[in-house]
């Protein structure tokens, strides 16, 4: 079956939304959409309400605005791995919300979130002393190839902060993101 292009003629058509007792729309819809501007209205706000549905963390069943896992489940299965050291919880948390906020950065490199997630990669809780527990003062936000380059030191190393970098420069010096006066 061939389709009606634009071109051809055709500018307008019946809506194609239907409600639920089966009965059409009866106004027009104006191509190249098949319904009609209130049709495509009452669809979005529905939407909307569907996407602003808070769901609930899979662990403790509390409300958690998108996420599978809340930060407090988070914080506490880290902790977990460490029962020999001491934790602050609370300030745990803070600092696992705080690396999604648009204003993070890395502490070693000092990349931004949105160039490091254009790069692939996410900012993570990181133990400056590993022999210390996750307390005020003892954590900062590490890049995940750092921290998984870091290791058990207390130093991330020069040439991981390297490599990082160059991959960097490769993501936001590209056609596409540079910004040209």
């Amino acid at each position: 079956m061939r389709r009606r292009s634009l071109r051809s003629g055709v500018k307008s058509m019946r809506c194609a939304k239907k409600n639920n007792r089966g009965w059409q729309c009866s106004k027009q819809a104006v191509a190249p959409y098949k319904t009609c501007v209130d049709c495509r209205k009452i669809a979005s706000k529905a939407m909307a309400k569907w996407r602003a549905v808070k769901t609930k963390c899979v662990l403790c069943r509390r409300p958690s605005k998108k996420r599978r896992v809340c930060f407090r489940c988070t914080a506490k299965k880290a902790e977990q791995r460490h029962p020999e050291m001491a934790h602050d919880t609370g300030e745990h948390v803070r600092m696992l919300q705080g690396r999604h906020k648009k204003n993070a950065r890395c502490q070693a490199s000092g990349i931004s979130l949105l160039t490091l997630e254009k790069m692939g990669e996410v900012l993570t809780v990181d133990r400056i002393n590993p022999f210390k527990g996750y307390v005020r003062g003892n954590m900062q936000l590490l890049a995940r190839y750092l921290n998984s380059a870091k290791g058990v030191q207390r130093k991330v190393p020069k040439a991981a902060v390297k490599r990082l970098r160059r991959k960097m420069v490769r993501y936001t010096h590209d056609k596409l993101s540079a910004a040209r006066v």
